[in-house]
């Protein structure tokens, strides 16, 4: 609240970065692309959407987590999947 004023301050909206529809959609579990449903993958530092059916975006992935170590690289084949699912997001307007 405005000490001199009893309406609510609001934020400038302006100031808060705009985070992608797809991002929100993903986090909330509801993102559905490409006639699949997709979650994050499960290692804490990827941000890749995966299907609900793999807990990983790929091999890389699984074992850097299980080592609890950085991913220097995903597998091959995982980054060209990566750039299809944000074309088709893109396509839906999710960006």
């Amino acid at each position: 609240m405005n000490p001199n004023d009893d309406r609510p301050v609001i934020a400038d909206a302006s100031s808060t970065p705009a985070r992608p529809r797809w991002r929100i959609l993903l986090e909330a579990g509801s993102l559905h692309l490409g006639g699949t449903w997709l979650h994050e993958c499960r290692k804490p530092d990827c941000d890749r959407a995966v299907p609900v059916n793999v807990l990983f975006c790929c091999p890389a992935c699984s074992t850097a987590d299980a080592g609890r170590y950085e991913l220097d690289a995903h597998s091959g084949g995982c980054d060209e999947t990566w750039v299809e699912r944000q074309r088709q997001s893109r396509l839906l307007g999710l960006e």
